[in-house]
């Protein structure tokens, strides 16, 4: 084996996306030698030994599960040879957990698409939403395009813009939070704004589109960075909660429908064609209902 850059090797070896190796990486979760190493490009070579610590896993999102193809649809917006764009519903796992989920978007796309051989758990997916965030998502069909598309993420051509309904009327049209996130040491799912040193930058751009009855305002968010739960937890921190959101606020409507967050557009160079690609999806009847309310 030659030498070899971390990052890639992480990916390799653990099958995670580059973007999620250079996280562990930078979060002194990597040890060559029994060295903390936090630089991404520091050749391995054949002779070193590369650990990870048990959180690196857990944030790799590696679980041992075997996918069993679910023929459940995918809501497809755009496909080509190379690539899909597809329109994720609420309450659709977008790779199962450790309670196995059989029907989740991955078990969707492997009866789609067919097995992923580097990839046994986020066949082809190139980012995540949450269960109960409805909205685009974009699906590599081969390795090389997943790669591609997931360095995109990292230099920010690959453009997200969500919506959402929230507690509060904004007296601005336009802020920019900058607050850093990391998980709470509670042991539950909750991320939290910290000056931690063990916190990830975050940047989330807000844009009112319109104040809305009963104290709620509807916005558009950008994230600039890509970290958990981002933007529910930046709208918490500075007071404007997303409506019905469980975890970061209140439950006000129905608990299985979650928080009002839609991934309405999204925007890439497409790995093969180096063409301009710009996709939108309305939110659903409930969610617009509290839009046009009158």
């Amino acid at each position: 084996m030659d030498n070899i850059r971390l990052d890639k090797y992480l990916v390799e070896k653990l099958g995670c996306s580059r973007t999620k190796a250079i996280d562990l990486i930078k979060n002194g979760l990597v040890s060559v030698n029994k060295v903390v190493i936090d630089k991404q490009g520091y050749l391995v070579k054949p002779t070193d030994k590369v650990t990870t610590k048990k959180e690196a896993k857990q944030e790799a999102n590696l679980i041992s599960i075997d996918l069993k193809p679910s023929k459940k649809p995918l809501n497809i917006i755009y496909e080509d040879a190379y690539l899909m764009v597809i329109n994720k519903p609420k309450g659709l796992l977008v790779h199962p957990t450790t309670f196995n989920e059989q029907d989740t978007v991955a078990n969707r796309l492997i009866a789609y698409l067919g097995r992923f051989s580097n990839d046994k758990v986020r066949p082809g997916i190139v980012h995540r939403l949450d269960k109960n965030t409805s909205g685009l998502l974009v699906v590599a069909k081969s390795l090389t395009i997943l790669n591609e598309l997931q360095a995109q993420l990292v230099d920010k051509t690959l453009f997200r813009s969500y919506v959402a309904i929230c507690h509060g009327h904004f007296t601005n049209n336009h802020l920019i939070i900058k607050a850093p996130i990391m998980r709470a040491k509670d042991g539950s799912m909750k991320m939290i704004v910290s000056d931690s040193y063990k916190a990830k930058e975050a940047i989330t751009k807000v844009n009112l589109i319109k104040n809305l009855k009963d104290d709620l305002a509807y916005v558009e968010c950008i994230l600039e960075t890509g970290r958990t739960h981002q933007i529910r937890v930046h709208l918490k921190y500075i007071n404007h909660p997303i409506y019905n959101d469980e975890l970061y606020g209140q439950v006000e409507a129905k608990p299985e429908y979650g928080q009002y967050l839609h991934a309405a557009k999204i925007h890439f160079i497409h790995p093969v064609t180096n063409k301009v690609m710009t996709f939108e999806a309305k939110p659903d009847r409930t969610f617009m209902s509290l839009v046009n309310k009158k």
